[in-house]
């Protein structure tokens, strides 16, 4: 293969993962939520210091907080947040819906329909899989395969080794191009993945990038090294003359449905992280001093005024004024009424979001509901749905 092929083959991506990749990560790290979604979307308020949102350790004032022998770690926003997982709920719920009255596979392999997969997973287990993900990224690739052909196996042994055609789904993002024919037969897919290197136990583990061709014919790996130059070229026959693969949702370079949800969440995750921080501050309100004050606790050093006022004082920075606007010292708190308009504020956007994806929130009022009305188990989903 011609060199300019091997870099055309290298970085070639197609228009819908080019568009959508970066939305689809946001995405599957919505529904599964955790630490990692709220590092990835939890918004820092403009003028924000750093010791408020990520709290001593992480913060600029770590050399200073040492030398003044502190050596408690304090957490910022960033860490103190937390939040429900209404995305995760959303597409839990549709595919719990979906499959509450399981289907019915007619003539199916009893070992298939068991372990559909090859690692344990049934027929049902691994569509409930698909479906999730193909609810959180828009579509997903299902690619049917078998391992390689033995003709001395006995049927005992083709049972044992598990000798049979199975399932594989594919992340879409690893997918990364693909090409349709004009009867709308796939010709050829492209894949990607990182491929890990630590077989010898001796040598320290290594990631290599690896791009696969599959084609109707064969399959070609290509392995790459640490400066994106392919070291290494594998090819597979195996005849098939089809590609055993399909899509399963709906390709788009659009937006989708789920971008919305997720937009709507994040703000519910902001608007709750700044209710909080205003109940902290109830608490611990905002010092004002006259001015200064905070130059006199400095000393000379002028420089690091800001930075000796917030180790000493706390997490905020005080506030100085002269003598003729006010001149006395005191602290300062948000109102309780101002903090239940956020709090009103996330009820309404909650309802957003269930309204987005044609839910709605139990009925509100003060009626007392049956365990029926309150049970979240899989006859719920019709009445949410």
């Amino acid at each position: 293969m011609p060199e300019s092929a091997y870099e055309i083959l290298t970085d070639r991506m197609h228009p819908a993962i080019k568009a959508r990749s970066g939305q689809m990560r946001i995405n599957f790290l919505a529904v599964d939520g955790g630490k990692p979604y709220v590092d990835a979307r939890l918004s820092r308020w403009p003028g924000e210091p750093d010791i408020n949102f990520y709290g001593f350790e992480k913060s600029v004032l770590k050399p200073l907080i040492n030398s003044v022998g502190s050596g408690k770690h304090i957490d910022g926003r960033l860490d103190r947040t937390s939040f429900v997982n209404h995305v995760g709920r959303v597409v839990g719920k549709i595919t719990e819906h979906c499959f509450s009255k399981p289907p019915t596979r007619q003539g199916v392999d009893e070992d298939f329909d068991a372990d559909a997969d090859r690692r344990g997973n049934s027929a049902n287990d691994f569509m409930k899989s698909a479906l999730k993900n193909k609810l959180t990224a828009g579509w997903v690739w299902l690619q049917g395969d078998m391992p390689p052909a033995d003709s001395g196996l006995s049927p005992a042994a083709a049972k044992a080794t598990k000798f049979r055609p199975y399932w594989i789904q594919h992340d879409p993002r690893t997918v990364v191009d693909w090409q349709f024919s004009n009867s709308g037969g796939l010709e050829w897919v492209l894949t990607e993945s990182t491929s890990y290197q630590g077989s010898n136990p001796f040598k320290s583990p290594s990631y290599a990038k690896t791009r696969t061709l599959h084609t109707q014919t064969e399959t070609i790996t290509y392995l790459y090294n640490d400066k994106g130059e392919i070291f290494s070229e594998t090819t597979n026959e195996h005849g098939l003359g089809f590609m055993p693969w399909v899509p399963f949702g709906n390709i788009s370079q659009q937006g989708y449905w789920l971008d919305d949800v997720e937009g709507i969440n994040r703000t519910i995750m902001n608007l709750s992280s700044a209710a909080d921080d205003s109940v902290y501050l109830q608490m611990y309100g905002q010092l004002i001093l006259p001015a200064g004050l905070p130059e006199r606790v400095a000393g000379s050093n002028t420089a690091q005024v800001g930075a000796v006022v917030q180790t000493i004082l706390g997490m905020n920075t005080p506030i100085a004024e002269s003598p003729e606007e006010k001149g006395i010292s005191r602290y300062i708190s948000p109102n309780g009424a101002d903090i239940k308009l956020i709090y009103d504020a996330i009820g309404q956007k909650k309802r957003d979001l269930f309204e987005r994806v044609g839910m709605a929130l139990k009925q509100e009022g003060k009626q007392a509901e049956s365990a029926a009305a309150k049970s979240l188990d899989k006859n719920d989903e019709a009445a949410i749905l």
